[in-house]
This record gives C-alpha cells, structure tokens and sequence, in this order.
C-alpha cells in the first residue's frame, strides 16, 4: 500500500497546525507527525485529491503564510520514516514509551512498547504525555475505563497497567482501531477490548474514568454525553486543546456541574481534570 505524505511549513505553528488537522480531516487525511515547523500529513495514495488539498490550504493561507511539498511514500518508506524519528519517552521517571526496536532499560516500572504506523499516540506529543504524566496521579486500581479517540492505544495500555478493570478503547479511524489491537497484543494486556466507533459506541451505561484527547470542537460538542458516560465521583481527564481554548471548555463544564479538579499544561497545550459531583 502507498501513501502520500503532504509536508506543510508554517511560520506560526499555533492554532494552525490543529486547524489545519481539522481541515485535512475532511479530506481523508489519517495521520499527522506536528514538528516545529509545521506538520506532516499523511493519507492513502487513492483517497488523494491534490484539488482538495489546495482548497483546504487557501483557507490558512488567507490569514497565515505556508508552504508545503507533496511526497509519495511506499510503506516501506513510512516505516523506515517513522522509525528514524521515534526515540523512546519517559514519563514520570519510571515508565518508557518503546518501539519493538529499543531496548528495554532497567529499573523502569511500566514498559509500553508501541507501533504507531498510522496512529497518533507515542508519547511525543503533549497532550499525550500531559495525560500519562497526569494518570499516575489517579487510582485505576479495579476501575472500568473509557479510553475516547485511542489512536494507538497508548492510554488504554497505561490504564490497564495501572491495574483498571476493564477498559474500553473507541476510535472512530480504521487505521487506528487495527493499530490499537496489535499494540494491545503486543504488550500482553488482556483487559482491553478495542471498538471501531465513536462516543455512541460505548459499551457500558457508565465509567468510573474517561480519558478524551481529541480536540476542542468535538470536545464541546459531546461534553454533555460525557456526562451521561460518569457516575457520581467520576474523573475524566480532557486534553488535546490549547490555553486559549480553556475557559470555553470550563464554561461548558460548570453548566453541566462538573467540577474542575486541577488543570496542567505543556508548551501552549492543556489538561483539566474534572469531577462529577
């Protein structure tokens, strides 16, 4: 199978490269690795429409410069692209983020071991580490999970070795649902069943944690069933927005009544912890 990967530069990386991720969404675009200078996205070679691409590029160039290169990748090629660039993540000292690859170092507490191929979720990003960081902060212990928009799997893996129940890991993305079950397998986890869907379809009537890292709009779209999803001292942890986006999503929390709990934040990216109480 073979891939487009469409390089995109921008001089202003934020809010842009998370609109223009919303953008190329539409369009069949699937993966994206955000760098510094912009992003790189990457889409099946048959779902590839250059005239779209170039319609969806205009709306950022009207109010930000860019310039972009379009690269036709074989799969071998994306594998070896992604290996070049995937260098193993600590989070919190005592667990790793691994490809098959690495070496497992010692006196490291929880080893997850990833293939991302198409899949957002190594631990590089922010809003990905901001949310391990911050689940070392919980109990799992014998608790059932909702794991929305789980990319690799990389947060259901943690949970499980954090010693949840069960736990439930949604993307509505195939490349992502396929990805997921082969991570989970490849780290023995036996807790986590993995649905091709979106948020209606979940398995249980209520969780006693949700992790959603997605992105704001679809946050706010759905906050009210994320709701419906918690139980009385039920935590969700929020993330995959920036600071400027905050008090949007806080607003919406407090006419639902759920409680903030702590909010962190990475680079210009942001984490809230809420309750419902």
């Amino acid at each position: 199978m073979q891939y487009i990967e469409v390089d995109i530069e921008l001089k202003k990386t934020v809010p842009y490269n998370e609109i223009l991720i919303a953008l190329l969404n539409d369009i069949k675009f699937n993966s994206y690795y955000e760098n510094d200078n912009g992003l790189k996205a990457y889409i099946e070679e048959s779902n590839f429409d250059l005239d779209l691409l170039k319609q969806k590029l205009e709306i950022i160039k009207e109010i930000e410069n860019l310039s972009y290169k379009v690269n036709k990748l074989e799969n071998n090629n994306w594998n070896k692209n992604w290996e070049e660039s995937f260098t193993p993540v600590i989070i919190n000292k005592n667990c790793i983020v691994r490809a098959t690859f690495h070496e497992k170092p010692n006196k490291i507490n929880y080893d997850i071991v990833i293939t991302p191929k198409m899949s957002f979720g190594t631990g590089h990003h922010e809003t990905t580490s901001l949310m391990m960081q911050y689940m070392f902060s919980l109990s799992f212990d014998n608790k059932n999970i909702l794991d929305l928009g789980s990319g690799t799997g990389i947060l259901s893996i943690l949970a499980s070795k954090l010693k949840a129940k069960e736990i439930h890991a949604i993307d509505f993305d195939k490349w992502a649902f396929i990805n997921s079950k082969e991570n989970i397998l490849l780290n023995n986890v036996k807790n986590v069943s993995c649905v091709l869907g979106d948020i209606d379809s979940v398995i249980f009537k209520k969780y006693d944690i949700l992790l959603i890292n997605i992105n704001r709009n679809i946050i706010l779209s759905q906050m009210n069933k994320y709701k419906d999803l918690m139980s009385v001292n039920s935590d969700i942890l929020l993330s995959g927005f920036i600071s400027d986006d905050t008090n949007l999503i806080l607003n919406q929390a407090k006419k639902l009544d759920l409680k903030l709990i702590n909010k962190k934040n990475k680079k210009e990216w942001n984490l809230l912890h809420l309750k419902k109480v």
